[in-house]
């Protein structure tokens, strides 16, 4: 049975990557810092913060034919109070575990979930995987350095690495980001004030869509360095808050700030046509993603 090691497995992401190579029959190994997708296989979760030696010792007995790299900052406003922290967390962590993974399992296939943050602002969109690198907060500089930790241990030492920009992940269990966040406004105020001025826009992927790129890109016979991964769709501020208000059935006076926000890019629109080339296509349309996590959101309140 081929096995996969997972980083950051009791996150968002982790613990999607996590349960979607389960399902194609894998043995997974989970590093994270909770336990909360461990329940069915305890023993296969080992609960640290990276970095850690029980890694190594685990290495040595294993080598897992894939990594994703999971762990690491995922708040871009956090990465301006904490820039340090970002770092240290971000291509710190990731050049001690590609460092870690060079001497103990070389052969292991590093797939690595970086972010639209690169881009930062677009001038030009869709934005596709050359378009220029312009990160407005440490957060997308320091996935750039990540991204090019992974380019120097594949240029120098050999290794399969793969980076997949994500734009705007969303689904059950994120209970942080704009989704996240506008949902609990809608829920709980009858006159809902949002940042800025409701025309930016982000790619919405739903949180499955995206363990499944990660589960077919690690798979590929050969991948390329770096992909995009989002549906292709953009969708403005006002459209989502409008079709959460919808789909949770509740009519609410929505009132823009009109302010920008410090860190955070104004649009996104991906160009996904390489990812697609390759024969992985988004499947969940934002508003099933919204009416699916609506209700698990709906259903962990009680």
């Amino acid at each position: 049975m081929a096995s996969v090691l997972v980083t950051g497995a009791g996150g968002f992401l982790g613990a999607l990557v996590a349960e979607e190579f389960e399902q194609q029959g894998w043995r997974v190994i989970r590093f994270g810092r909770s336990r909360r997708d461990a329940v069915r296989n305890p023993k296969e979760f080992v609960s640290a913060s990276l970095p850690d030696h029980r890694l190594v010792e685990v290495l040595k007995g294993e080598k897992p034919a894939v990594c994703v790299h999971c762990a690491g900052p995922a708040n871009p406003r956090l990465s301006l109070a904490e820039p340090v922290q970002d770092f240290t967390d971000g291509p710190q962590l990731t050049t001690w575990l590609m460092d870690v993974l060079r001497r103990h399992s070389p052969h292991s296939r590093v797939v690595f979930p970086s972010s639209a943050a690169v881009y930062g602002n677009p001038t030009v969109m869709p934005v596709s995987e050359s378009s220029a690198k312009r990160p407005i907060s440490p957060y997308g500089y320091h996935k750039l350095e990540s991204e090019l930790v992974l380019e120097s241990f594949h240029n120098i030492f050999w290794m399969t690495t793969t980076a997949l920009r994500i734009f705007s992940a969303y689904g059950p269990g994120l209970l942080r980001q704009v989704v996240w966040d506008s949902f609990n406004k809608i829920a709980a105020h009858p006159i809902v004030s949002v940042e800025g001025t409701g025309e930016e826009s982000r790619d919405f992927i739903f949180g499955h869509d995206v363990a499944r790129a990660v589960f077919h890109v690690a798979t590929m016979r050969e991948p390329d360095a770096v992909y995009n991964l989002a549906t292709g769709v953009e969708t403005s501020i006002r459209g989502l808050i409008e079709a959460l208000s919808a789909e949770m059935r509740l009519q609410r006076d929505i009132r823009f700030e009109g302010s920008s926000i410090a860190g955070v890019p104004s649009n996104w629109k991906a160009d996904i046509s390489r990812l697609e080339a390759t024969g992985w296509h988004p499947t969940v349309p934002l508003e099933e993603g919204l009416r699916r996590t609506i209700a698990s959101w709906r259903g962990r309140e009680g």
